[in-house]
């Protein structure tokens, strides 16, 4: 069955975040998180302090400050990206960037992903 590395984009809500990274790995799976710049550095700091040590969940190496439609969105899934792709290689990576997803949801997703080939980053952009 395919491994999925979840890629959060994430602004707010830290607890939230936190509870959504542990659901996520409890069945095996992977998660990176960029958290927006432009959110408290407090908010950031209770992620990082709940999930540092999670051998399944990673960062994303730089936070960019991100504005709705614009550049900086792609500049931080890149990020995530890449922190993913390094820290879990063996992982389909799954972009989520609203809300939560529920169990019936990342089952269909995995169904999805099984058997079919990852792709990876090829070059540093």
């Amino acid at each position: 069955m395919a491994r999925i590395a979840f890629i959060l984009l994430m602004h707010k809500d830290p607890q939230g975040v936190i509870d959504q990274a542990r659901r996520l790995t409890a069945t095996g799976d992977y998660v990176s998180i960029h958290f927006d710049k432009r959110a408290p550095r407090a908010m950031f700091q209770q992620i990082r302090d709940a999930l540092d040590d999670h051998p399944r969940v990673t960062f994303a190496a730089r936070r960019r400050r991100c504005g709705w439609g614009e550049w900086s969105l792609v500049a931080a899934t890149l990020e995530a990206l890449r922190a993913a792709e390094t820290a879990f290689p063996q992982g389909h990576a799954f972009l989520h960037a609203v809300g939560r997803l529920h169990a019936d949801q990342v089952g269909g997703i995995r169904v999805q992903l099984s058997g079919r080939r990852r792709l990876r980053l090829h070059r540093k952009l």
